[in-house]
């Protein structure tokens, strides 16, 4: 799967001024933690051309006291890996996401599971009651994979084997009634059924 097909899927999450999130394209949102309602969050993400995240702090003061920033990488057959990063100013930090590095470590596995890594970033504040970092940061966050590389995951997964991912494919579409006898046809089923189709592609993957 190329970098240029990863999404963003956040999670935010209200506790303590903490936030997850998962790796994606490139990619923007603001946010406001009810635990800090002065500060507000600016995300900006452009994985394909940096692998990197960057966050502003709006407000002032923009860093709060002792804060630090953590990555936790998660692979499916391999140990978590957890990175700290500095500040590179009052207002930013920059998480640099080693995704070369999990591809190669998934091709030496000789898998596909690296399509559904987890990438995620913690912000902890001191001063607020402590959460519990493996908690917080070990939960899973929803997968995506976009509608333009459904061919090209197939065509993947085919190379990798993943016998239960195309049987999968090949009943729902028996149960859609459909006759794919091109892929233009797949293409065209694939967009007016995506969200099913994505949702069956997911699991089958996730649960192999």
């Amino acid at each position: 799967m190329s970098q240029s097909s990863i999404q963003i899927k956040h999670s935010w999450h209200s506790l303590h001024g903490n936030f997850t999130y998962a790796i994606m394209k490139p990619y923007s949102a603001s946010f406001v933690d009810e635990s800090l309602p002065d500060v507000e969050f600016n995300i900006f993400c452009d994985v394909s051309n940096h692998n990197s995240c960057k966050v502003f702090l709006s407000k002032t003061p923009c860093k709060p006291a002792n804060a630090t920033v953590q990555m936790l990488i998660k692979y499916h057959d391999e140990k978590d890996e957890i990175h700290e990063y500095p500040w590179v100013d009052d207002c930013t930090f920059e998480c640099d996401f080693p995704i070369l590095d999990g591809r190669e470590k998934a091709r030496k596995h000789d898998s596909p599971h690296f399509i559904s890594y987890t990438f995620i970033c913690c912000i902890t504040w001191r001063g607020f009651k402590e959460p519990s970092q493996s908690k917080l940061c070990e939960e899973r966050l929803t997968k995506s994979i976009t509608i333009d590389n459904a061919l090209k995951i197939l065509e993947r997964a085919s190379l990798y084997g993943v016998p239960q991912l195309i049987e999968t494919l090949i009943s729902f579409m028996v149960d859609e009634k459909l006759e794919i006898v091109s892929l233009d046809d797949f293409e065209d089923f694939y967009r007016r059924k995506s969200e099913l189709l994505l949702d069956f592609i997911i699991r089958s993957i996730l649960d192999y």
